[in-house]
C-alpha cells in the first residue's frame, strides 16, 4: 500500500515513539538524535534508492544513489549530510550527464581531505569530487580500457592517501582485479599483486591496520565459480602465513564480501548453498566452530544465478550484520539479519525492522516485506547506518536511510519486557482487527495510531482478547500501541486493506 509522503517534522516526532515501541521487544532502536532525510525519487522512479553511504572523519556522511534531491536540496544522486542527518547545503553535485543515465553508483569512498571517490556503472567511470561537490579535474585514474568496460565493485581510501580498487578492472600496468593508485590517480609502482587471468574479478577487499589486505576473487563463469580468499602484504606480495581452504559443497559457493572482525578474524558473506555467512580464523582457516548462518534466497539452475548478498558489516561486539535477499524464520523475504558472535541467527534481531509493505498484484492474499538494503555502515560508537530502498524503519516513515542503535539483546523496561508479545490478526486486516494480549494485568490503554502518530482508535480493554472495528478507517499502515500497567509500552505493526 503506498505510504503518504511525510514531512521531516512529523518524522522527527515519530522517532521518539518508535524507540519507545520497539525497545521492549527487539535489539534495534532508531537513533532519536538522527533526522531521517527525505530523498526525492528521480523522474521515472516511484521511490528513491540510497545505494552507498560512507562516513567522513568529521562525522558527516556522503550518500550516493538514485535520487534528485535531499530535504529539498537539489543534487543528482550524491549528497553530503551533517552528523545529525540534515542535508549539508554547501555540497552540490551536478554532473554533465545524469547519474541515472550512467547506470547508478557501484562504489563510494571518502578521502581524509574530504574529497569523494565514486564509481559509476556505465561506462565504469571512476571520478573524484571536491568537498564542494564539484568535479576534481586534476584526477585522472590510470585505468586501461577493457571489453565490457571497467566494473569497480569496491573503493578503499587508505590512511596514507593511496586508493584500493577492486572489481573487474585493469590498471595501465596490466594489473587485473585489484589495483592501487596514488592520490594523483597514477598506478602505485611498488604494488604488485599476483597476476589474475582476464576472466577473474576481485569481489571484495578488507584492509588491515598493518597495511595487509584480505581479498576474495572468483572467475566470471558463474557455472563454475572458483572462489579464493588470499591475504597480501602491503607490497602486494602473497602473505604465506595466511591460508584459506574452502570446504567442498554440492552447490559451488560464492563469496561476495570479506570483512575483518574486531578480533582479527574474518566474516565471509555470499552463498553457501542456502546460507549467507561463514567465518575464517585470523590465519585464514575455515572456522568449523562457526555454523553457516542466515538463510538466503538462492536460485540454482545447475549453477547459482546471481549473488543475493549486498552488504555485510561487523559490530564492535563481533555480531555480523548481513543484507540482501535474506529469508526470515518463516522463509519469507527480509532485507537484513544478524548473527551471534559465535555464529547462528540472532533471534532478538527483527528481520522486518526495515520495511516496505508489498502485496502481490497476481495473488492479493500474498503480502510481505519488499524492502531492500544495499549498504551498511557501522560507526565506532556502534550505531549503524542502513541505506537502501525502504518505506519505514521501526514504525517511522523513512525514504532510504536510517541510523539505528543496534546493541546486544535489550533487558527492556518493566515487567512487560519479558511478557509474551501482543498478537493481532488477520494480517492484513480488513473490517475487524482481532487482538490477543498476554495474560496478566490488563493494560492501561490500547490505541491504534495512523502514519502521522494520531490515535484513531482508543480502547480500554476489559479482557485479554477483543476486536477493534476497522471498517471506517482508510487503508494503510498503522501501529497498535499497548500501554502496560507498569508503564512500559509495546507495539505491533498493522496493515489495513
Amino acid at each position: 500500500m503506498p505510504i503518504a509522503t511525510r514531512v521531516s517534522v512529523l518524522a522527527a516526532l515519530l522517532v521518539g515513539q518508535a524507540v519507545c515501541f520497539r525497545s521492549t521487544l527487539w535489539a534495534q532502536q532508531l537513533d532519536p538524535t538522527f533526522h531521517p532525510p527525505v530523498f526525492a525519487p528521480l523522474p521515472g522512479y516511484t521511490t528513491p534508492r540510497v545505494t552507498n553511504v560512507v562516513r567522513q572523519s568529521d562525522g558527516r556522511y556522503v550518500v550516493a544513489g538514485l535520487f534528485q534531491a535531499v530535504d529539498g536540496h537539489v543534487t543528482d544522486g550524491l549528497a553530503r549530510l551533517l552528523a545529525d542527518g540534515y542535508v549539508d547545503t554547501t555540497f552540490t553535485y551536478r554532473p554533465a550527464q545524469s547519474v541515472a543515465a550512467q547506470g547508478g553508483w557501484t562504489a563510494l569512498a571518502v578521502q581524509a581531505d574530504g574529497k569523494v571517490l565514486g564509481s559509476l556503472r556505465t561506462p565504469g567511470n571512476l571520478l573524484r569530487v571536491l568537498p564542494s561537490g564539484q568535479p576534481d579535474a586534476s584526477f585522472r585514474p590510470a585505468l586501461r580500457s577493457r571489453v565490457g568496460g571497467q566494473n569497480i565493485g569496491q573503493l578503499v581510501a587508505q590512511p596514507d592517501g593511496k586508493l584500493l580498487l577492486a572489481g573487474a578492472i585493469t590498471d595501465s600496468l596490466g594489473h587485473n582485479g585489484l589495483v592501487r593508485l596514488l592520490p594523483t590517480g597514477q598506478v602505485d609502482p611498488v604494488f604488485n599483486p599476483p597476476a589474475l587471468p582476464a576472466d577473474f574479478a576481485v569481489l571484495s577487499v578488507a584492509l588491515e591496520p598493518s597495511g595487509r589486505m584480505v581479498y576474495s576473487r572468483s572467475t566470471f563463469d558463474i557455472r563454475t565459480p572458483v572462489p579464493t580468499v588470499t591475504r597480501l602484504l602491503a607490497s602486494g606480495r602473497v602473505d604465506s602465513t595466511f591460508s584459506c581452504t574452502i570446504p567442498p559443497a554440492t552447490v559451488p559457493p560464492q563469496i561476495s564480501k570479506v570483512v575483518r572482525c574486531p578480533d582479527g578474524s574474518y566474516a565471509l558473506a555470499g552463498i553457501f548453498t542456502d546460507k549467507a555467512v561463514a567465518h575464517l580464523t585470523p590465519t585464514g582457516a575455515w572456522d568449523t566452530a562457526f555454523p553457516l548462518s542466515v538463510n538466503c534466497f538462492t536460485l540454482y539452475l545447475g549453477f547459482i544465478v546471481g549473488n543475493s548478498i549486498s552488504a555485510v558489516a561487523v559490530q564492535p561486539d563481533g555480531r555480523i550484520l548481513v543484507a540482501g535477499s535474506i529469508l526470515n524464520a518463516s522463509n519469507r523475504d527480509a532485507p537484513m539479519a544478524r548473527t551471534l558472535r559465535t555464529g547462528g541467527n540472532d533471534s532478538t534481531f527483527d528481520f522486518d525492522f526495515i520495511y516496505t509493505f508489498y502485496q502481490s498484484p497476481i495473488s492479493p492474499a500474498y503480502n510481505g516485506n519488499s524492502a531492500r538494503v544495499y549498504d551498511l555502515l557501522v560507526e565506532p560508537s556502534g550505531k549503524v547506518l542502513v541505506a537502501g530502498n525502504f518505506a519505514q524503519a521501526g514504525t517511522v516513515p523513512h525514504s532510504g536511510l536510517a541510523r539505528l542503535l543496534v546493541a546486544a539483546p535489550l533487558a527492556g523496561r518493566g515487567a512487560a519486557a519479558n511478557a509474551a508479545p501482543v498478537q493481532v490478526w488477520p494480517m492484513p486486516a480488513h473490517s475487524v482487527l482481532n487482538v490477543q494480549l498476554p495474560t496478566g494485568a490488563l493494560p492501561r490503554q490500547v490505541a491504534l495510531l495512523d502514519a502521522t502518530g494520531r490515535a484513531v482508535l482508543v480502547h480500554q480493554p476489559l479482557a485479554t482478547a477483543f476486536s477493534l472495528p476497522m471498517v471506517a478507517l482508510p487503508a494503510g499502515l498503522y501501529v497498535l500501541r499497548v500501554q502496560q500497567a507498569d508503564g512500559s509500552v509495546a507495539s505491533q505493526r498493522v496493515v489495513l486493506e
